[in-house]
């Protein structure tokens, strides 16, 4: 490969982010070579479920090989590696654990800390001119209750999960060790039309909390249909399921939220035009918090999911953060059918009843500020969740 050549090479291709990434470089005419590991089925079988025809399309523009971060040099073959030994390389770290299970300690341990730490070893055996581009997230701040600024790593944070914990780690390991150019990426809340893979677990984002509110109303509606306890239950709060028009109407239900609490969400079409733009325009070693400045609000979030979901006649009542906490966990013993779906949104909670203050002054130097989410796009993203997520998870 030609020294003049920039090749992207991406880990985490297939996930939410990197698939958005991958369309993004193709589409500004640059070389992509995307990491698969074999995972059950070949790597290229993958390869081509994911990205239908993008080797004929795109030529020697598009590239994959097989790969698995947590092993030495990526578990890249000794021939690619002596390829593109002389190559610049932009290496777009993407692949993480998203769990918060204390259960898969070891697994996220191996693919957060050791994965970021064999991206840094190989980085350092590229090209001087090579840079790494590692997406970690807005939230290794954790539970310091202070502005958190995009030169900060280290602040006497408590992590509150695993996620954040190693998360934090990669960050140091990148920072401290890497000898090659490298930006972080902190994002907020990604949203925006996921896919049906995903689905599987609904361990994703802003549908880990949403999806509690879609279980409930199949519950509500079945137990209204079948009768028994849970029907009488319901019918105190005036439960009435209008099936013609997909409607759950409650006349005597109240439901708390936290208030004053904001969800820092933000959207992937500017994520992605925000790491691309950075990956042209900045020139050091560099941190970017990718979030959203001003962000909506839970009751606004919370009135659009209802009313998008048909549950009708819910009224709203604003509570102390923590006496919401509180609530969510009752709610957890008392709904036994629905536990393990109360116990993702405890896991969850967390972002949705704190506010956090993130410092954007790199972000302002590139002229980078999102626009606000409006009612449209939340009504977008609920409507494609409703339609085509949410049914397709395996409970």
């Amino acid at each position: 490969m030609s020294t003049n050549d920039t090749l992207h090479i991406i880990t985490g291709a297939t996930g939410f982010l990197g698939r958005s990434l991958v369309n993004r470089l193709l589409d500004d005419g640059e070389k992509i070579c995307i990491l698969i590991r074999n995972n059950g089925d070949d790597f290229k079988t993958r390869a081509e479920v994911i990205f239908p025809g993008y080797v004929v399309k795109y030529g020697n523009r598009f590239k994959v090989i097989n790969g698995d971060i947590v092993k030495e040099n990526l578990g890249i073959s000794t021939e690619f590696l002596e390829e593109i030994k002389n190559a610049k390389i932009n290496l777009w770290h993407l692949a993480a654990n998203l769990s918060f299970k204390c259960e898969h300690k070891e697994q996220i341990y191996q693919d957060n800390v050791r994965g970021a730490k064999n991206v840094v070893n190989l980085v350092n055996t590229l090209s001087p001119e090579s840079t790494l581009y590692y997406t970690s997230t807005a939230y290794i701040c954790g539970s310091k209750n202070k502005k958190c600024s995009e030169d900060e790593t280290d602040r006497g944070q408590m992590p509150r999960n695993l996620y954040e914990k190693t998360k934090l780690i990669a960050e140091k390991i990148i920072k401290d060790n890497c000898k090659r150019k490298h930006i972080v990426f902190r994002p907020s809340i990604i949203i925006g039309d996921a896919y049906e893979g995903k689905a599987v677990g609904c361990t994703f984002g802003y549908y880990r909390f949403t999806y509690v509110f879609y279980i409930f109303k199949k519950w509500a509606i079945a137990k209204l249909r079948y009768g028994g306890f849970w029907k009488k239950i319901l019918e105190l709060f005036g439960a009435v399921y209008e099936s013609k028009i997909d409607k759950l109407k409650f006349s005597r239900l109240a439901l708390p939220f936290p208030k004053n609490s904001q969800v820092n969400l933000i959207p992937i079409d500017f994520v992605i035009d925000s790491m691309v733009k950075i990956s042209k325009e900045c020139q050091g070693n560099k941190t970017f918090h990718i979030v959203n400045i001003n962000p909506p609000s839970f009751i606004f979030l919370f009135r659009e999911l209802l009313d998008d979901l048909g549950m009708k006649g819910i009224k709203l009542i604003p509570v102390n953060p923590a006496v919401f906490n509180g609530i969510i966990k009752v709610c957890y013993f008392i709904f036994v059918p629905l536990r393990k779906y109360f116990e993702s949104a405890i896991k969850y909670k967390p972002y949705i009843t704190m506010r956090y203050e993130f410092s954007t002054d790199n972000m302002r130097t590139l002229e980078l500020t999102p626009t606000d989410i409006s009612r449209e796009d939340i009504k977008r993203i609920n409507k494609y969740a409703i339609d085509s997520i949410f049914p397709n998870i395996k409970s």
